[in-house]
């Protein structure tokens, strides 16, 4: 198995009315710029890697 394969997934998507955030699909927030949106993306990474946990972070694209 790759080592994505373990990591917890955090995804940055475009709304229309913003940014969402979401962790393993669960809700993370909404914000009104992409940087508010990564600035807590990175945050929550942080928080795993203080308890050991890997992370990455995806920014989805746009859906058209």
């Amino acid at each position: 198995m790759s080592d994505a394969a373990h990591c917890q997934r955090i995804e940055i998507a475009h709304v229309s009315e913003g940014w969402v955030v979401t962790e393993d699909g669960r809700l993370a927030g909404y914000f009104d710029t992409v940087e508010t949106a990564y600035t807590r993306a990175l945050a929550i990474c942080a928080e795993l890697f203080e308890r050991g946990v890997p992370s990455r972070v995806y920014e989805l694209p746009v859906m058209a």
